[in-house]
């Protein structure tokens, strides 16, 4: 890469850290309504993989925490309880071979989340949809495939939660 090439990349990446840009799943969240506690209530999981929403849950809190300066409370005592749901779960194959082999296979799941204020239930947000596809090729990695998969639906709901995404 010539030098004038050089500088003109260095100059692109640095305006555009300049001008507050930042990439997702880097950015503090900032909470709807003005909410500085939250209680996660259980996870609506009608799939039969209970491991999903336990660790659905975490994930969530991990990423709120990690990115925001909520406090984690009883519902109670919390200013706004986020209730997320599995709508679906699904792991099948992707790819098949002449004679009918699964080459690669695709672990599909779908999650929701709904924010609302606990002192006069009003919804504060609803996430929509979010849904991540993660690949495996063994059945040895399946499980592996479908962690990623929930990691990064944690992700991108806490995403969509930050009002100035």
């Amino acid at each position: 890469m010539s030098s004038p090439a050089r500088l003109l990349l260095l100059l692109l990446l640095l305006s555009a850290t300049g001008c507050g840009y930042h990439l997702a799943g880097h950015t503090p969240v900032e909470m709807p309504g003005g909410i500085t506690s939250l209680s996660i209530g259980e996870v609506a999981n009608p799939s039969v993989e209970t491991w999903l929403g336990p660790r659905l849950r975490n994930n969530v809190w991990d990423e709120l925490t990690r990115r925001s300066d909520l406090l984690l409370l009883d519902r109670g005592k919390a200013d706004a309880v986020l209730e997320l749901r599995i709508r679906r779960y699904s792991s099948s194959a992707l790819l098949k071979g002449r004679r009918e082999q699964t080459l690669k296979s695709n672990v599909t799941i779908t999650v929701e989340g709904r924010l609302f204020r606990t002192a006069d239930n009003v919804s504060l947000w609803e996430s929509g949809p979010v849904t991540v596809s993660e690949s495996f090729v063994t059945e040895a990695e399946e499980r592996s495939a479908a962690e990623q998969a929930v990691d990064r639906a944690a992700r991108r709901l806490v995403d969509r939660l930050d009002q100035n995404f």
